[in-house]
Formats: structure tokens, sequence, C-alpha cells
């Protein structure tokens, strides 16, 4: 009985899916503590909360909610750098433990981007169109953000 030849681009082939079957299975998510609260010991109204925990919450908090492909590389490369770039500019988990300086940037960096439409991410919303944020969410999102800033001055 002779058995049917394999070709080498279904060598080739075989080879690459057990390759990234090995690294999909390999990904480790980082441990992530859920539901910690998003600008701890801050004034901020119920609805820039809501805004921030739909919009913002993914990459600029410890309450990553992390879609099923962010285990597979290489877009789970991608995505976990996003995620790590956002908490180090600002990580609202952390809100309590920043001066009052760092606070202030923060938010003149926020309402920098808010008006120049850099954030949330235009590829961010292609996956998650609920983060988009409307006119209203703009402007409270912004109000509170100047307003934060002017009592940090105090």
């Amino acid at each position: 009985m002779k058995f049917p030849t394999v070709t080498p681009r279904a060598q080739l082939l075989l080879a690459a899916s057990a390759v990234l079957i090995v690294i999909a299975n390999a990904a480790v998510h980082p441990t992530i503590e859920r539901h910690k609260p998003l600008l701890p010991v801050s004034d901020a109204p119920p609805s820039v909360l809501a805004t921030l925990q739909r919009a913002c919450q993914d990459c600029h908090s410890q309450n990553t909610a992390w879609p099923w492909y962010s285990a597979i590389p290489p877009i789970s490369w991608q995505i976990h750098s996003d995620v790590e770039h956002g908490r180090q500019f600002m990580d609202f988990s952390k809100w309590s433990t920043y001066s009052d300086a760092q606070k202030r940037g923060m938010l003149i960096s926020m309402n920098t981007a808010l008006q120049t439409h850099a954030m949330p991410p235009s590829k961010y919303l292609l996956l998650h169109p609920n983060a988009r944020l409307s006119a209203t969410d703009q402007q409270a999102l912004q109000g509170w953000a100047k307003a934060a800033q002017q009592r940090l001055r105090k």
C-alpha cells in the first residue's frame, strides 16, 4: 500500500498551523482584578463615570474586558501593548494615587484628546462601537475635566 505524497506547500501549511496553535495556547492574559472603582475618591458625577466605564476603562483602568481575539497572536500583541500604553498614560483605577499636578495634566490631555477626537481611537471603535462618544458624552466629560482642573488648582 502506497501513501499519498504530501507536497512541500502542504507541509509548510501544516507546520505554520501547528506553530500558530502553540503560540495561541501559550498566550497568557495578565491577571486582572475586575470591578476596581474608577476614579476612587473623586467627585465625578454618575453620568461621567458611566461614560468612562463604557468608552475608556478597557484601556485606562484595571477593569479591562479582554475580547476573545486578544488571545490570538499577533493581534494579542498589539492589544496588550495598547492597553499597557493606555494604563501608563492614565489609569482611572489609580486616580487617588496621582498628585494634583499629575491629575491636572491628565485632565488637560483628556480634554485635548476629546477635542481632537483622538480618543477613543478610531481603530478601537471599529470593534467596539459602543465606545463611540456622542456630542453629549464629550461635553459632559470635558465639563467635568475642566471643573476638576479648577478644583485641583485651589
